[in-house]
């Protein structure tokens, strides 16, 4: 079965003829933060529509509580600023899952839970499979901010190809007209609850009773005494970890990609770049998405790459940088200068050039494949001009020898840098 596409998406009509930076330009608010939209919920930028995802924005304040939900697509997080506690069920765990770890104090005292519990914190990269009851809660100082990319297009997704919200708790409000989504305990009758849950008419309407002006991220006046799984520290063991090996009732949700110790490739005064693939976090094999970190320096340069087999969502997390994305007929597709808070698609295939501006440039990119392979043309390790031959380089560009080894760079850059991984890796 063909994964679902967005609305009016085909191979026929889709274009990346001219892409655009995109800024949220639709705020839902709610009594403890917001939901930033990418665009308004229900319409689809042609260029989210064709790369089959849908970008939101998540501010939780704190002491604020991201109420329980599910959704029909899977999402990949990235936690711009702050920390919490994210909680998961995954259906078919056994009950006692909890008991087999040493659960460390999340901001209160210590409790036996029956569902997983993670911490999570700024750098951190938290996987959402669709389906899976998820809360948030913020026990830091400061808001969290979270940027969230969900993946419509994934063939997990059975029904209609946009983003469900499946309310346990709360409502939101969809547009400017005050057009209001329930929790999913409102279309039932309070009979049919009481009788299936089990709890008196009374629960049940209160189980019902949510359209009270708070909308969906709530504020816990007194905060919330949770527990939760203590973070496991990564170990190079855990590249040759594979999904099969473990099961998803114990496995890591979240994965830092700020720890130096994570960096696949690293250059003194020139950048850094973190790979987060299903070799490293195998869970994303549930998902098929993956992520990358790129920080790049003072007016440092990434050489130009392409993604082999996955489209890209760039989203800017600080400082500036010049970009051009140029397509399979030469033609530049865009040339612009991309700062924090945007987020720009690229194109399966497409190829980009990036240099920082003066306050450096860092950013993430989220992957619509879970081990996504990347080409880089030159003053990379096995980039497309390193491994070619000379004579092919002088003959294909009726350039001489001399300058075909200048232009793969083994002299001029690669003493610059420090690989420890032979993949692409932006």
């Amino acid at each position: 079965m063909a994964p679902p596409q967005p609305p009016g998406s085909s191979a026929a009509d889709c274009s990346f003829d001219r892409l655009q930076p995109l800024e949220p330009p639709f705020k839902v608010q709610s009594e403890a933060g917001y939901v930033d939209y990418f665009n308004r919920y229900g319409e689809w930028d042609d260029q989210l529509r064709c790369a089959g995802v849908f970008p939101i924005r998540v501010v939780v304040e704190p002491r604020g509580l991201l109420l329980p939900r599910y959704t029909n697509v899977h999402a990949l997080v990235y936690i711009l600023q702050g920390k919490g506690v994210v909680g998961f069920s995954f259906p078919g765990c056994p009950p006692d899952t909890s008991s087999t770890y040493h659960y460390q104090q999340c901001g209160g005292f210590r409790e036996e839970q029956q569902q997983q519990m993670h911490r999570f914190g700024e750098g951190d990269v938290v996987v959402m499979p669709g389906g899976t009851q998820r809360w948030m809660y913020n026990d830091g100082e400061q808001p969290v901010v979270a940027v969230y990319i969900f993946d419509v297009s994934n063939s997990f997704n059975q029904l209609d190809p946009e983003p469900r919200k499946f309310l346990l708790a709360g409502s939101f409000k969809k547009d400017e007209d005050h057009n209001y989504s329930e929790n999913i305990f409102k279309g039932f009758s309070v009979e049919m609850l009481s009788e299936t849950l089990g709890v008196t008419a009374d629960v049940a309407r209160k189980l019902q009773r949510q359209n009270d002006g708070r909308g969906e991220i709530v504020r816990v006046e007194h905060g919330l005494q949770l527990a939760c799984r203590p973070r496991r520290q990564a170990t190079a063991q855990d590249e040759h970890v594979s999904f099969e090996d473990e099961s998803v009732c114990t496995m890591e949700v979240v994965h830092n990609v700020e720890n130096p110790d994570h960096v696949d490739f690293y250059s003194p005064g020139v950048g850094r770049i973190t790979r987060l693939n299903n070799q490293k976090f195998p869970i994303l094999n549930l998902i098929q998405m993956s992520a990358t970190r790129v920080d790049l320096y003072q007016n440092a340069s990434l050489s130009p790459f392409w993604n082999l087999n996955a489209h890209s969502v760039m989203y800017a997390i600080h400082g500036r940088a010049r970009v051009q994305v140029v397509n399979n007929n030469g033609t530049c597709v865009f040339d612009g200068v991309l700062r924090a808070g945007q987020l720009l698609i690229i194109p399966q295939n497409y190829v980009v050039a990036e240099k920082a501006e003066d306050e450096g440039f860092q950013y993430i990119s989220f992957k619509t494949n879970p081990n996504s392979l990347v080409s880089h043309i030159s003053r990379m390790k096995n980039s497309v001009f390193g491994v070619m031959p000379d004579q092919v380089i002088a003959s294909s560009y009726g350039i001489s020898r001399d300058e075909a080894t200048e232009l793969k760079g083994n002299s001029a850059f690669a003493p610059r840098y420090h690989q420890t991984s032979n993949a692409g890796i932006a």
